[in-house]
């Protein structure tokens, strides 16, 4: 049986969403990032239920680790959001591995399923402007160095892994495209929680 790693990235509730900051207070962003992990961390659960899911972050998150059914990995120093993440899959005993950010609020547990089922190497989800990324999963443990948060993150993945003799699959998946960084991110009266 392969060993299924789900990793969901987070900040701390104090520090997310700082890009919403000019349409909502502090603790209001706080709320919106952890209505997002939870709604994330539920779909995961559903389509993956015998994966082992964790959050990368800071151990503030500890308990809401345990009430997602998720094991808290210490965010890993490093100076980018890929370094980290790089760090901690290098970390981890896997055969196929996905990263899933945590603020997409229209995740849909089909989605992910679709995510797991394309053939390749390393499969992207795209964000909905197609450079960034929302999701990724691995099938090669010694695959590509991440780019998240990277301009053009999609593209940058997709040569990483043509480099690398990989083969690639890049999807738009509706319930993965759209993620909630910045008060243009919501529809015209929409609130995100």
């Amino acid at each position: 049986m392969s060993r299924v790693l789900v990793l969901v990235p987070l900040k701390p509730w104090g520090r997310a969403k700082s890009r919403l900051g000019s349409r909502y207070d502090a603790a209001s962003r706080a709320r919106i990032a952890e209505a997002l992990a939870r709604r994330v961390l539920a779909s995961l659960e559903r389509a993956f239920p015998d994966a082992d899911r964790a959050i990368v972050g800071e151990g503030s998150l500890t308990e809401f680790a345990r009430e997602t059914n998720a094991r808290l990995i210490p965010e890993p120093e490093g100076a980018s959001l890929g370094e980290k993440l790089d760090a901690t899959l290098e970390s981890q005993l896997w055969d196929v591995a996905f990263v899933v950010m945590g603020d997409l609020p229209d995740v849909d547990p089909d989605d992910l399923r679709t995510l797991a089922a394309v053939d390749g190497d390393v499969v992207l989800a795209e964000g909905v402007d197609g450079v960034g990324t929302n999701a990724i999963r691995l099938a090669h443990p010694r695959g590509i160095r991440l780019a998240f948060a990277e301009p053009s993150s999609c593209d940058v993945h997709e040569s990483r892994a043509r480099e690398a003799g990989l083969s690639v699959a890049r999807l738009r998946l509706a319930s993965l495209a759209r993620d909630l960084d910045r008060p243009s991110d919501l529809a015209p009266g929409e609130e995100p929680i």
